[in-house]
């Protein structure tokens, strides 16, 4: 992955890496801005348990970059969030999503809304936490803008934690009659599947596709595929 993002930083994109492990010492790179904050500090500002207690008590590698585009940095129109076992087919996947919904609050790959309380899902983390509607979705590759960062940092001030984000971003979009889109690039988004590789197509994102050395070899496969398909 680290080899591969560079590639966007050509497309006018500013590439952060957000590291959980706080004894990694990044290679130093003009392409590469690492994002390391202690687990301390984003637990003393509020920024903790975006991810399943049972997985994760601390502050990860999620709320570390939460807390940096909340707080440390307010500067960009819109944040992309891509964890490294999603694969990105090609490296116009991003720019080209954006071209297509340039004011869009949330980009995700779905948005499925509930207004009772069910415990078939997670929704054990919402319940007495945020009021209904609730909304959730995979959030393995998603875009969130400036003002539904804004209001993820608001919550984290008068709540003193996070949510878990799968519902959090969705949830909070819902309340606050934010844009929500769901691009088909992120139709690849899933939960559990052993993708073959005749499936891949260019320009798109897929999850998960953990063994991440594949990751350039089905990038090439795809690329080889689709040039073959226009002669």
């Amino acid at each position: 992955m680290l080899d591969f993002i560079p590639q966007l930083k050509g497309r006018g994109y500013d590439i952060f890496v957000s590291v959980d492990d706080m004894s990694y010492v990044p290679v130093q790179s003009s392409s590469i801005q690492y994002i390391q904050y202690s687990e301390k500090e984003c637990s003393d500002a509020g920024y903790n348990n975006a991810l399943l207690p049972w997985h994760i008590s601390r502050p990860s590698a999620w709320e570390k970059a939460l807390y940096h585009f909340c707080v440390k940095d307010v500067s960009y129109e819109h944040v992309w969030f891509i964890e490294d076992d999603v694969l990105i087919s090609s490296s116009d996947v991003l720019q080209r999503v954006d071209a297509k919904f340039p004011a869009s609050d949330l980009l995700c790959e779905g948005h499925l809304i509930v207004n009772t309380y069910k415990r078939d899902w997670h929704w054990q983390l919402a319940h007495n936490r945020i009021g209904f509607p609730w909304a959730r979705s995979m959030m393995c590759a998603c875009r969130l803008s400036a003002k539904l960062l804004g209001v993820v940092g608001e919550y984290v001030k008068t709540h003193g934690t996070l949510l878990y984000h799968e519902f959090m971003f969705n949830t909070l979009a819902l309340h606050n009659k934010m844009v929500v889109d769901i691009p088909d690039e992120l139709s690849g988004i899933t939960y559990q599947y052993k993708w073959k590789l005749e499936e891949f197509e260019l320009g798109q994102m897929y999850h998960p596709v953990k063994d991440r050395h594949l990751h350039t070899k089905i990038r090439e496969l795809v690329s080889l595929r689709s040039q073959l398909g226009r002669l």
